[in-house]
């Protein structure tokens, strides 16, 4: 008599990516997002407008499989920027490591990348690590007390081609204005 053990599941392992895009304008393709989002239960947020910018969180796999899903269908001009991967333990669900929300979100024309970049930093340093980083920009918190809430400085951080868009560090500047004037209650 033989005895067949269950195959031991595999640890889970969540992907995030943040996707750039020169604009995401057209009611079509913004469905896009949200429909292969959705298929490949991804949660995440999509910042429509110039530029656009995507950031999603699921399992590895289907992180892997979005932008070419968005190729199918007829996108060309999307970049993946950063990506991370966290492998969990055995045993672990993948609903476990998320720090977006489960559902994806095509947030309003209305919101800024200053917007996004607050999302990001409310679900935590490794997420907002990765989306600035992937706009070639260093977040480094400095302060000599040691609270990393106060002293939040923006930086570029150069790609290797060397330049980069001088409108998006001026957006980046002035979330750093902004952030400093939140943490020292000055809105």
């Amino acid at each position: 008599q033989q005895v067949f053990s269950q195959p031991t599941p595999a640890a889970p392992v969540l992907g995030r990516r943040v996707i750039n895009s020169p604009y995401i304008l057209k009611p079509a393709k913004i469905k896009d997002l949200k429909k292969c989002a959705d298929e490949l239960n991804l949660g995440g947020y999509a910042k429509v407008g110039k530029p656009g910018i995507i950031v999603i969180e699921g399992a590895e796999e289907g992180c892997r499989q979005y932008c070419p899903m968005l190729q199918d269908l007829g996108w060309k001009y999307q970049t993946v920027q950063g990506e991370q991967q966290q492998e969990g333990v055995k045993g672990e669900s993948l609903d476990e490591l998320r720090v977006l929300p489960r559902e994806f979100r095509v947030l309003p024309l209305t919101d800024s990348l200053s917007e996004v970049s607050q999302l990001c930093r409310e679900a935590g340093d490794s997420l907002a690590d990765l989306f600035f980083t992937s706009l070639n920009i260093h977040n480094s918190v400095k302060d000599v007390s040691g609270d990393s809430s106060k002293g939040k400085t923006l930086e570029k951080k150069r790609g290797k081609k060397g330049g980069g868009n001088g409108d998006s560090i001026m957006a980046w500047h002035k979330i750093s204005v902004e952030s400093n004037m939140a943490d020292r209650g000055m809105e």
